[in-house]
């Protein structure tokens, strides 16, 4: 009678610990949903991984994807560099070399407005790529860990990181331009 009294707590006790586990949520699926879940990483598209990054010393490259309008580029000038009254809108995308994982884009919202280099936040193989820019304009420009973020890196970007940026010159207000349709219009006032 003894031994009937242990069977029946202890079957007891087994239905009630099944009966928990059966309610509690699965921890394991639980984490597979959170993986499943998770925001794929951005690649960019047409672009073939490398596996490995430039040497750090490696030369600045930059290839030209698309040219804008050549009578709107002699009429406005070229890019050449930050200068006061002057100011550039860009879109860009930027990834690694050895991955082509996307870490920054700006492409989809509005154009990036840079009125001077200190509003220029990037690094100097970037600033280094606008030059001779012309509105409408798409550039690759391919920039080693030296012109970049160094051996150290930042944030998300490893050391020694060769960066790849897809850049698009939207507008340019050529601060020569502006001097010379003052200069134009005040030689008119002069002749009336």
């Amino acid at each position: 009678m003894k031994n009937m009294y242990y069977l029946l707590v202890s079957t007891t006790l087994i239905i009630i610990a099944v009966i928990i586990t059966i309610m509690q949520p699965d921890v394991q699926a639980t984490t597979a949903l959170v993986t499943i879940n998770k925001d794929p990483e951005r690649i960019m598209e047409d672009c073939k991984p490398r596996g490995k990054d430039l040497p750090p010393n490696a030369k600045l490259q930059i290839g030209v994807i698309e040219r804008g309008d050549e009578e709107e580029c002699k009429k406005e000038g070229k890019f050449s560099k930050f200068e006061s009254g002057g100011g550039i809108e860009v879109k860009y995308v930027a990834y690694f070399y050895k991955n082509c994982s996307v870490f920054d884009a700006f492409y989809e919202e509005e154009a990036l407005k840079f009125k001077n280099a200190k509003d220029a936040h990037f690094v100097k193989g970037f600033k280094q790529g606008l030059v001779g820019m012309c509105p409408g304009d798409v550039r690759r420009i391919i920039v080693p860990s030296k012109l970049g973020y160094g051996k150290h890196g930042a944030a998300y970007i490893p050391g020694n990181a060769t960066l790849v940026y897809e850049v698009e010159m939207i507008k340019y207000n050529n601060p020569e331009l502006k001097k010379r349709k003052k200069e134009e219009q005040r030689v008119k006032r002069r002749r009336l």
